[in-house]
């Protein structure tokens, strides 16, 4: 008798969870998906004035979402970050990857002109601080908040039962609220987007830890869709 597929719990902003989910149907997966926002992305009100020569540095795509859109250099951590940037006006330059590759790309490039990180008020890496070490001019002005949120009752029910779950986790943050959750009764598996969000888990009783190839939304994709077809 084949094995159960494992409920997928997506903790991701609303609209992010919703694009992976449609991602993971588009590959295939035909089981249930639980969404269950672990943050919520709000403006933090701060107006970003820019020198006319400064570039600007999004980390998360959600920073583009508070910042009026101009014609100017924008470093952006990865293709889907670059992707938006580009459609909203800005001249987008992916690191096709995390924090630092972001930073070895603005080092090689060094640029004379300041380096504005737009970003949430968590945030991993310390772009800044290594920019600045490198001579490169380099500041943060926070943008939006990431308040946490309580699971749904339909989360909070996966989380209680005894079917096996599986929980992909893009950021060091949501792995550290998602771990206040436990313990957990399901066997539980969970596919983090690099070693950091990994890092967040230690210690908490689970049963697998995977890390993707890449700390991509396409290579989570793929090892949540590789995990699933191997259950």
């Amino acid at each position: 008798m084949p094995k159960p597929k494992p409920t997928i719990l997506l903790t991701r902003p609303e609209a992010q969870s919703k694009e992976f989910a449609e991602a993971l149907r588009a590959g295939g997966f035909d089981g249930e998906i639980v969404i269950s926002p672990l943050i919520d992305v709000r403006s933090t009100g701060v107006e970003v004035a820019l020198s006319r020569d400064a570039q600007v540095a999004f980390t998360s795509r959600n920073a583009l979402d508070f910042v009026t859109p101009q014609p100017r250099i924008a470093w952006c951590v990865g293709d889907k970050t670059a992707e938006k940037a580009n459609g909203l006006g800005w001249r987008a330059r992916s690191a096709n990857g995390d924090v630092d590759q972001l930073f070895e790309l603005i080092a090689d490039a060094a640029p004379k002109t300041e380096i504005v990180h737009l970003r949430g008020e968590h945030s991993r890496g310390a772009l800044v601080d290594r920019l600045n070490d490198q001579g490169i001019p380099a500041r943060d002005v926070v943008v939006y908040q990431q308040v946490a949120l309580d699971l749904t009752k339909a989360a909070k029910g996966v989380l209680s039962g005894n079917s096996p779950l599986l929980v992909p986790l893009f950021s060091p943050r949501s792995a550290a609220l998602i771990a206040l959750q436990g313990p957990f009764t399901p066997p539980l598996c969970v596919v983090a987007m690099s070693e950091a969000v990994a890092a967040e888990l230690e210690g908490i009783e689970l049963g697998e830890i995977h890390v993707a190839k890449a700390p991509t939304a396409e290579a989570m994709c793929k090892s949540v869709l590789s995990l699933v077809s191997s259950a």
